[in-house]
Order: C-alpha cells, then structure tokens, then sequence
C-alpha cells in the first residue's frame, strides 16, 4: 500500500495532536483513528472521525436517559430489541467518516448505495440546450421519479400484435384452467406464466394452493396492446441539469451519470420563506451560507419526547436557485475582486454598462476614486505633482461636452422612465379586452374558448413598428397557438394568411409545427445568466416514510438544482480535472480469476487455469501500464512532475483522464450514519457481492465492530446471519414443522426458488 509523503506526514500529525473533549468516545476505535487498513493491494480505509457509541442509541431510544443510570446488561438487551424490530432512528445518532482508497470499478459499485437522498416528486431543473444554441435560457422541469423511469426503462410505446401466437383458439373463455393446463395449451413454459402471474400481466386465482387462470383473462391479455420501450438514456445524459459553481456562485450546467432508488426512508419537508419546499432525509447535504451541511446538521434536527419536531431557528440560509447574476451581489463582490470593470462586469452579466452601475449602487459595492483611476490607466506612479488652475473652456468645447454626456451616454442616465416595450405592452393589455370581445372571447385559429387568451400583434412589433399602437392589428389567440407562431417563427406567415382573407380554420394543417429559421430582423432575448441566492428556512415538517431517489452528476462541482435547493451528492471523490493521478492500479490475485457463471449473470464461476490466469494478468498489466504511459504523453508531465517535451503544451487534465482504464485508484470521503451503514454491509460482505468490494466491507465492518460492539452483534444476529422467507416459505416451513412434506410447486414457488429454499434450510 503505498501512500504519499504528505498523506504520511498528515496521519503523523493527526495521530500526534491531542485534543481534549466531553464527548463520548470508545477506546477500541481511538487507537485505530486516521491509522490506514490496507485492503487490496494499494487500497486502504481509515476513520478520519466519528460520533456517538452504543450508549447513544440507547439515550436516543428512551429519550430521557442519562448515562449511568442503567446497567449495561439492559443496553445490550434495549439495542437487540430496536434492531429485532427493525427501528431506524435511534441507529441514526451514530456517524462515522472514512477516507477510502479503492479501484474506480468498485468505486462504481460502491456510490450506489448512499444515504443522502431526495423523494420522487422533488423536480430537477433543466435548461434545453437548443434555447442556448438560440442565446436564450429555456427552463425544462421534470421529476426525479420520471427521470429514474425514463432512465431505467425508456420511453413507452404500443403495438397491437404480440411477438409471440397467443392461440386464443385453444382457449375457452369460460374455462378454468391450472398453469401446467395452460402452458401446453399456449405453447409457453410454466414458469413463464408464473412469472406473468407474479408480475400481474396475468391475473388468476389460488385454489388449494394452485393457481386457476380464467380464459377470459388469457383473451384479456392476448389482446392487451404490447408495450415496449425505447431507450433513451443518451438524450438524458445530454440534458443540461442547472448546478452551482461553487467559486463563483454562478448558476452554471452539469449532466447526469447515474441514477437509482435508495429505498424507503423517513424525510422530512423543508420550507423557506421564499416558497421553496422539498422533501429530503436528514442526512442529505444542501448549501448553506456556511458550506455544504446535512440537514441534520444545519438545523440541529431532533425528535422531541412527544414525537414533534424540534430545530434550531438561527440555522444558516440555504443556497437556492437564485437571482440574475448582476443582482446577486455576492456575484458583482467577487467580480470585483477580480479587477474587473463596470464594462468587463456588464459583458459577463450580458447586461448594460448602466445596469452594472445601478446594482453597484444598490449594493454598496461602488468602486472609489483610485480604484476608477486604476482601472482607467490614468493611476499616478508615486510622483508629487502640482495641481494648476483650468483654463477656462471655450463656449465650443462646452457644448461639445454637453452633447458627449447627455442622454443615454450620460453617468446619470438611467434608461428613461419606462422602456417602449414596456409602453407598448401596456398600451396592448388596455385593449385587449375589447379585442376579444370582438372575437367572441375564442382564438381566431382553433376557435378554443375558455383558456388564456393573448391580444397578437398580426403585423409584428418588430416588423412594423408604425402599427404598434393600431387597434385593428390585434387579434385573438389562445395561448398554445400564440406560443407556437412565435417558437416556430411563423408571424409574417400568419400575417400573410390574415392579409390574403384566408379562413384560418386549416392555419396548422397548412403550415404544420415546424420550425423555420429566425429573421434577421427580430431581436433575440438576452440570454438570463443566474447566481445562487440564499433564503432562510421558515418551517421543518416531518413527512412520513417514501420511496427516494439520489443520483450521481459529473463534476468538478457535484451538485444539483432541486426544487430550487442546490443540493449535493453524499461522497467527495479525488478529482482527476485538478489532480493527477498515481500510477497505481489493481491487479487481482490468480485464484481470483474466475469463469462467468452460468447460473448468475453477475458472478464468477469456476477458477481460471495457470495458464489462462497468466494470460490475462499479463493483459492487465499491459493495458494499465500502456494507458497510463499515455495519460502522461498526453499531460506532458513524468512521475517527477517534469515537463517531457519543454516547452510543449499539455492536454487538459479532464481530457487526458478518460483513457485510464477502471482499474485505477480513486479516492474519497464518505460520512455515514450506522443505521445506514449497516445496510450497507448487509450488502457488501454477502457472499453474492463481488470479491473487491468485500473486501472494503470486511475491513468496515471490523471497524464498526470495535466502535459499536452490542450493535454490531445484534446485526449480525437479527440481519447478517439471519434467514429472509416468503409468505410462500412460511406455509412450507409451517407444513414440515406440522410433520407433513410441502409440495413446493403448489405453494407457487418457482424452480431457482425452490433450489434456493433448500439451500437455505438444508432440506431435500
């Protein structure tokens, strides 16, 4: 396991400080603090810190205990009840940090199961890229359920046919028939009716433990239409999902790499008092005005004796989806801090000169005498000089000053009073009213009534700026097709229509929703470029237990808009984009080399030969070492930190990284609390997870042995080494405990069940 010298140097110190505290701390894991486990070859796990022991499940369990007022024989037995019965909370006060080394490969098995995560119904904002293209900024919402859908299951279509002959011709409607019946009937398998049965695409009945499938429910399912899906993955990976950049504070885009369900979990609702709500559990981080903190965290959040919500109510503000840029004045300090100027300032905001100067003002932020002339290029170098009396200027050069600083170019100029858009747009809502009247309140198009109705300008604004203010050029539409004339920039087409006296009855069917290009006479918006804001929280609900969801964005900056909370993934990994990676990659050992299974399409089978095992090591190696030797080709830099070829440019680190393969090492730090973890190892340090991973899993779960030890042997007596059975293995269990031998088929079990239930109990 080799580490670097300023890792060494950092444990060396860690270890060496001693700091006092009135914290409960456990022995067992403080002489293990920040020391390295190695795991793999140079992987390693260390606790960095952690909170709470098993006293603190229990003080959290009866609420009103103190320490030392119960014997440690009642611990043990209070905290093998609470994980007997499967209770969360309690386990929650417990939280540990750890800093892992690992494989990139395993890392992604890894960061799928996190703590930190959101409800299905929380809406990601997106901003579509085609708007961009056209210099615009076009929000596009969807929820994080129907992203993990999409994601994972395409998009639904239909069709009539089945891929497969049902033969309904075989099949009495008024029959009833048992799945063996039914399967040589419609020449499919058993278990794949016991399968459809099970997934409800078939329903049927149990009689004596069998299932009897009506013929009208196989003619109701020979006729339902086939869904399939297309995937879409690609296009979602292409959407731009609105991020916060965490230097600037600027609302910037990022992409999703991954997405799943983290189960069932208790959240909590989380209102500001701007409006914005979400639903989140108590460990998921979010932006505050003093870095990124879990809710927990921020709010001091706890239950209180009689189930109510307490919270702390001076927390920091939350970071939101905020404000344009030139009025975030977190946005214009930091532009200023840069040396920038009013117009260098404007032109990154996209905005005027007299904007900039405006939200300056407001602010506080404006700039002083000797930072203006700074800027100016007019700063003197140290010099003494005399100030002189003007001559007094010319009558001529008055007035050529006068005409230089008046109107808009002057510092006092402030846009006017109201801008002519604004006019006109008044003007049009004055008579609007009269104009639908005159329509009989219905679009002139699609003849919809009822709806929002918009007073259209027939002969564009833009196109004839002389019948801006002509009644008889207003006319009715409703809001889907007013939206659609201008988003397929079609108004002189429909000017055109109108012009000619043309029924407008068939507008869409002639001109079809097709996008035409832009005229070069019609304005483009100003692109809207937003920083974060910040808004203080107003109240904290406890929300039940959902369904939720996390997902994983590309970096450098790992957060995400949701519900207008910029909100963060729950693991900090090594970035490649800032830092170069060692040459250290894993190598398995020979016996780890196995088959592919043939039963399980996610495990190894029998152990490789000598000689194919030397073969594909050898590939390993060889691609390792061959794919790095081009990363630092491409960087331009050896294991020294020298440059190869002097004076020659490298490729940007973020490019330059894709070409190393996933059995490179990564790091990161991961913050936990023990009721998750330990559901973490459950599935870890399985026999049916792979190898690598439990590796990592056996070394965590030493650890959180020495630091919680009653919890640890009640999880690995109630969860790790206890038996999960169905419904359907209870009544076979119930039927060998009676005496009697099960028939396992009629319980509805299938055959990979059934191999599995005698594996479990070791019965024949």
């Amino acid at each position: 396991m080799k580490m670097t010298s300023e890792q060494e140097e950092e444990i060396r110190l860690a270890r060496e400080a001693r700091h006092e505290t009135r914290r409960p701390t456990v022995p067992a894991l403080e002489e293990m603090l920040y020391t390295p486990i190695p795991v793999l070859d140079h992987g390693f796990v260390r606790v960095i810190d952690y909170m709470g022991d098993d006293a603190a499940i229990v003080q959290a369990a009866r609420v009103s205990y103190g320490k030392g007022t119960r014997k440690v024989t009642e611990d043990r037995g209070l905290i093998r009840y609470l994980m007997r019965h499967r209770h969360s909370t309690p386990f929650e006060m417990c939280e540990i940090k750890l800093h892992c080394k690992l494989p990139i490969f395993v890392a992604r098995q890894w960061i799928r199961h996190r703590t930190a995560c959101l409800t299905g119904d929380t809406v990601l904002s997106f901003d579509l890229p085609g708007a961009e293209k056209r210099g615009r900024r076009q929000h596009y919402s969807m929820t994080i359920e129907r992203l993990h859908r999409l994601w994972h299951e395409g998009t639904r279509g239909e069709t009539a046919k089945k891929r497969k002959d049902t033969h309904t011709d075989m099949v009495d409607p008024a029959g009833r028939y048992s799945v063996p019946e039914l399967s040589k009937l419609v020449a499919r398998r058993e278990e794949t009716l016991r399968e459809m049965i099970h997934d409800g695409r078939l329903r049927a009945e149990r009689e004596n433990g069998r299932y009897r499938v009506l013929g009208a429910e196989w003619h109701e399912f020979a006729h339902r239409p086939r869904v399939i899906r297309a995937p879409i993955r690609d296009r979602l990976r292409a959407m731009h999902l609105r991020m916060c950049d965490e230097q600037t504070g600027a609302i910037e885009h990022t992409r999703v790499v991954d997405i799943w369900q983290t189960g069932i979990r208790a959240v909590f609702r989380v209102t500001l008092e701007n409006g914005y709500a979400v639903k989140m559990t108590r460990d998921h981080r979010c932006l505050t005005e003093r870095g990124w903190l879990t809710l927990g965290e921020a709010t001091d959040l706890r239950l209180r004796p009689d189930g109510g919500l307490a919270w702390n109510g001076n927390c920091p503000a939350f970071a939101v989806n905020g404000v344009p840029v030139h009025q975030s004045r977190s946005w214009l300090a930091a532009r200023r801090a840069e040396g920038l100027d009013v117009q260098a300032i404007a032109a990154q905001a996209g905005v005027s000169y007299h904007t900039i100067r405006k939200y300056l003002r407001v602010h506080g932020l404006e700039f002083s005498a000797k930072e203006r002339s700074v800027l100016s290029g007019r700063a003197q170098r140290g010099q003494r000089r005399t100030l002189r009396r003007r001559r007094p200027l010319s009558a001529e050069a008055l007035a050529s000053i006068r005409m230089a600083r008046s109107g808009v170019a002057s510092n006092f100029w402030k846009g006017g009073i109201t801008k002519e858009r604004a006019n006109i747009g008044r003007w049009t809502r004055e008579h609007a009213a009269r104009i639908h009247e005159s329509n009989g309140w219905r679009c002139v198009i699609c003849h919809e009534r009822g709806s929002r109705l918009h007073a259209h300008h027939v002969d564009p604004v833009w196109h004839n700026p002389e019948r801006t203010r002509d009644a008889t050029n207003l006319t009715t539409l409703c809001d889907r097709c007013h939206k659609d004339i201008h988003r397929f920039e079609i108004e002189l087409v429909f000017l055109a229509a109108v012009s000619s006296g043309c029924k407008l009855d068939h507008f869409w069917e002639q001109q079809h929703r097709v996008r035409r290009e832009r005229h070069p006479e019609k304005r483009r918006p100003r692109s809207t470029r937003l920083a974060r804001a910040f808004s203080r929280i107003e109240k904290i609900e406890y929300a039940g237990e959902e369904m939720t969801y996390d997902l994983a964005v590309s970096g450098p900056f790992h957060n995400f808009v949701a519900n207008g909370f910029i909100v963060h993934n729950s693991v900090n990994e090594y970035s490649a984009r800032y830092s170069i990676l060692d040459r250290e990659f894993y190598v398995p050992p020979a016996d780890a080399l196995g088959a592919q299974a043939t039963a399980n399409r996610q495990g190894r089978g029998e152990v490789l030969s000598p000689e194919q095992a030397a073969e594909v090591l050898e590939i390993l190696r060889g691609d390792a070492l061959r794919s790095y030797d081009h990363y630092q080709a491409m960087l331009n830099v050896d294991d020294e930190g020298r440059e190869i070829v002097p004076g020659r440019p490298g490729l940007a680190r973020e490019l330059a990284r894709m070409n190393l393969t996933l059995a490179y090492y990564t790091q990161w730090y991961w913050k936990i609390d023990l009721h998750n973890l330990l559901h973490f190892l459950s599935l870890r340090i399985d026999d049916h997870a792979q190898e690598e991973i439990r590796a990592y899993g056996r070394a965590i779960a030493d650890l959180t042995r020495r630091w919680v030890p009653h919890a640890w042997e009640a999880f690995v007596d109630y969860r790790l080494e206890a038996t999960h059975v169905s419904r359907a293995e209870r009544k076979a269990l119930c039927e060998m405990l009676a005496g009697e031998k099960p028939d396992l088929v009629a319980l509805g079990l299938s055959k990979r069940e059934i191999e599995e239930f005698r594996r479990k109990f070791g019965t024949d």
